[in-house]
């Protein structure tokens, strides 16, 4: 059997990437070689009501999510932003490159870009207005795929970094701002995620385990995080007092034996984007956007060094 996947084209190198790095942001400069996705915000919190919950061992505090917002574009030709009629529109998303921003989308429509040899090979199909006129007269293809058999053997090697080429489109098209629309055919739903979760009891003492990162599948389908960093915080619990954890206050209550627990605040610790919106910082998390998948790097690389 054979699948292809895009090369995520950070990893192995989070360590290195961060080396140096001030602790109090994120060091984009670093990026400025890779197409990464762009994102423009957050959308509103959404999570189950905050209230005292129960502290044992695995109870759920508080599960938050924020929408990862993106402006999306579709051709303003109605006949080219349709493929056969019935499918939904063609979906662009802004990326960067460097300093270039690109309108790059990661759906295949051959009937815009051709079916020629190797065109279902790479992630992205991005346009280009190289006359500077508005509209877009030719794409390039980015991001190759990587074909792997199934089956033991050495790895292949690592393709070479290959020159743009520049694909002109039987006509020049132009594209046009529209929200709403979904960007990718998959259903995948990128949203930045928070849990707050018990991870241990003994006596009057809790153990509350924060976990922030990136979630994929859509609303209604079993999800987790991402490559989730995890921070362990142990405090003493008393009745009735409001104590300050990482950005948060949680009050304890003591009923009937019984300690019970509230995050009062649940946006204490809310997402941020750096970079021009292709680094999202969850809690100790920096999650990298890139075409078809995330980079994610803990906080504690920051503080990491090379050795001598």
């Amino acid at each position: 059997m054979t699948i292809a996947i895009a090369v995520p084209m950070l990893t192995g190198i989070a360590a290195a990437l961060l080396a140096q790095a001030p602790a109090h942001d994120f060091p984009c400069e670093r990026l400025r070689a890779d197409i990464l996705e762009v994102r423009d915000g957050f959308g509103a919190a959404t999570g189950p009501a905050l209230g005292a919950v129960r502290v044992r061992r695995n109870a759920v505090l508080l599960d938050q999510t924020f929408g990862l917002v993106a402006e999306t574009f579709t051709l303003a030709d109605d006949d080219l932003a349709t493929a056969g009629g019935t499918m939904p529109p063609i979906v662009f998303q802004k990326y960067r490159a460097g300093e270039a921003l690109l309108f790059c989308t990661q759906m295949r429509r051959d009937n815009l870009f051709g079916a020629g040899e190797g065109s279902h090979q790479y992630a992205l199909r991005c346009l280009a207005d190289r006359d500077g006129d508005g509209a877009y007269e030719s794409f390039s293809r980015r991001i190759r795929l990587v074909r792997i058999e199934s089956g033991r053997g050495p790895p292949a090697p690592a393709a070479a970094p290959e020159a743009v080429e520049q694909v002109a489109l039987a006509a020049p098209v132009r594209l046009v701002s529209r929200a709403g629309l979904d960007l990718r055919e998959g259903g995948y739903k990128p949203r930045a995620r928070s849990r707050i979760t018990v991870r241990n009891v003994d006596g009057g003492n809790v153990e509350i385990r924060f976990s922030d990162g990136i979630s994929l599948m859509p609303a209604g389908v079993e999800d987790h995080i991402l490559e989730a960093a995890e921070t362990i915080v142990s405090v003493p619990m008393t009745n009735g007092a409001e104590v300050p954890i990482l950005g948060r206050r949680f009050r304890f209550a003591r009923q009937g034996g019984r300690w019970t627990a509230a995050v009062l605040d649940g946006d204490g610790r809310p997402p941020r984007l750096h970079c021009a919106g292709s680094v999202v910082e969850t809690g100790d998390t920096f999650t990298i956007l890139t075409p078809g998948g995330q980079t994610v790097v803990a906080r504690r690389e920051f503080d990491r060094r090379p050795q001598p």
